[in-house]
Order: structure tokens, then sequence, then C-alpha cells
């Protein structure tokens, strides 16, 4: 049986873009492990600023990222920045969405095990959406509306952390929610304010 990160709630006000909690990046960091080998991250944290690599340690697994602390988000969007560097756009889709599925599957075995078994019925993930995301962001708020029988849009809104990659990442996440759901023939449509759009969020359909 998979051990649970207990998450506690407790948090430093945020800063600048806010934070993100190192369960999630643990996540990432293993998938990225899994797939391109464990010296991938470091390799990439050399081209980080020292500002803001500082709260890493390359001589540590998954960098010493500690799943209960939080982490500044500059740091974790200048690293990703290195990492998605080389992709085109095609390549760079593949490649958040294979770590968004990976990462949220991740989580559900451990982080947020607790919430993945509440996970009985859309009508409660619309709910419990915006608790889940604040797990792992100390900015933003997620509203989830009911746009058909087996349709949600959901927005993002206030989010100070928000980086498109992260953007993309965060809604591809609910892949693996929605199927866990039995939602079949998933369609997930992302937007991005990026990408000229009025918000960010995404249009899901099964």
């Amino acid at each position: 049986m998979a051990a649970q990160v207990q998450i506690s709630s407790a948090q430093a006000a945020p800063t600048g873009k806010g934070s993100v909690r190192g369960a999630g990046i643990i996540e990432w960091l293993r998938w990225q492990s899994e797939c391109f080998g464990a010296e991938t991250a470091v390799a990439a944290l050399r081209h980080v600023a020292p500002e803001q690599r500082a709260c890493f340690d390359a001589s540590k697994p998954f960098l010493g990222v500690d799943p209960q602390k939080w982490y500044p988000a500059e740091s974790f969007h200048a690293f990703l920045d290195v990492v998605v560097k080389p992709l085109d756009p095609a390549a760079l889709e593949a490649y958040v969405d294979d770590a968004a599925r990976k990462t949220m599957q991740g989580l559900m075995r451990r982080a947020v095990s607790s919430f993945a078994s509440s996970l009985s019925s859309v009508e409660r993930y619309a709910r419990i959406t915006n608790a889940l995301f604040r797990l792992m962001h100390d900015t933003g708020r997620v509203q989830i509306v009911m746009r058909g029988p087996r349709q949600h849009e959901a927005t993002i809104s206030d989010w100070r952390g928000h980086h498109p990659v992260v953007c993309r990442f965060t809604v591809m996440c609910q892949a693996p929610i929605y199927q866990r759901m039995g939602c079949t023939e998933l369609q997930i449509r992302h937007s991005c304010v990026a990408s000229g759009a009025p918000s960010c969020g995404c249009v899901t359909s099964w």
C-alpha cells in the first residue's frame, strides 16, 4: 500500500507569483526521471539562475524537494523554461500532457489519495475542484460550471502563479480524475490567456 503524504494546510502568505506545493513538483520529477533519466533534472538545474535554483538541492533525489513544503513559483517556472526550451509546439503539448497524466496518477496514489477516494461523481468533483487546486497552488481559484449533461467548463482566475506550461499541465491533470470517475471518450479543450483567450481554463466533454 502506498504511503499517503500528510499535507499541512499551514502556509506563508504568497509573495511575487506565489508558491507551488512540493508534492506536485516531485511527481513531475518522478515522471521526468522515468522517461529521461535522473540526471535530466540536475542538468537542467545548472542553467537556472543561482538565486532561482537556491531552493533546490541537486545532490539529493528529486532535487531535494519536500512534498509538504511550498516552493517559489518563479523557481519552478525557471526550471521548466530550461526543460521545455528545445521542444516545438507539438512536442511540448505531448510532453506536458503525458507529464500531467503521470503526475496526477502519482498524486492520487500518494499525496491526495484521500481526495481521490472521495471522487464519486462529476458533480462532487465540480464542488471540490478549487480545494484540490489550492492544495498545490497558494494563489488562484478554479470554478467548474456544468454546460450540459456531459460537459464541464472550468475557469481559473486570480492566479498570480500562472505560466503557460503550468496552465496546460494543470488543465490536463484532470484527465485521470475524470477517467477515475468512469468518464469515457474524454476530450479536454484548453484555453490560456498566453494564447489570447479571455481566461484560462478548459471545456471537458465525455
